[in-house]
């Protein structure tokens, strides 16, 4: 059941993906958060779209403070 969702949750991003010009405004880091994110209940395609690039921007500014 659970990869039944993540297939779902990842077709959904792509196709999302795809009709919205490739994604192009997400980083890769976000890119890769996306399919993880929509596998959660109640997720939404704009709430992971900010949720993982916020995340992905926390992850960046830790790493440049090393």
């Amino acid at each position: 059941m659970a990869s039944k969702k993540f297939i779902g949750a990842l077709l959904i991003t792509l196709v999302v993906l795809a009709c919205s010009g490739g994604g192009e405004g997400l980083t890769e880091c976000a890119k890769d958060c996306m399919p993880i994110c929509l596998k959660e209940d109640g997720a939404t395609i704009s709430m992971c779209g900010q949720s993982c690039e916020e995340g992905c921007a926390i992850i960046e500014r830790a790493a440049g403070n090393k």
